[in-house]
């Protein structure tokens, strides 16, 4: 799925039961963000994924509804 055509991700997520593993974000010549996903997805007990990292030299925590 494609939402925008000037922004890259790419990253490798192991998916079993629970999405882990590292993004990272590119946008022109911008430095890239590579942010952390984690979370159970689309389990009928999961809450949320969390995606965290530095941006801009700031620590940053995200989360998302899993469902």
């Amino acid at each position: 799925m494609k939402f925008t055509d000037d922004v890259t991700v790419t990253g490798n997520v192991a998916a079993t039961n629970v999405l882990d593993g590292d993004l990272t974000i590119v946008r022109g010549t911008d430095p890239p963000i590579t942010l952390h996903l984690n979370g159970a997805w689309l389990d009928p007990a999961a809450t949320r994924l969390t995606l965290s990292g530095p941006v801009g030299g700031n620590p940053v925590s995200l989360w998302l509804p899993a469902t």
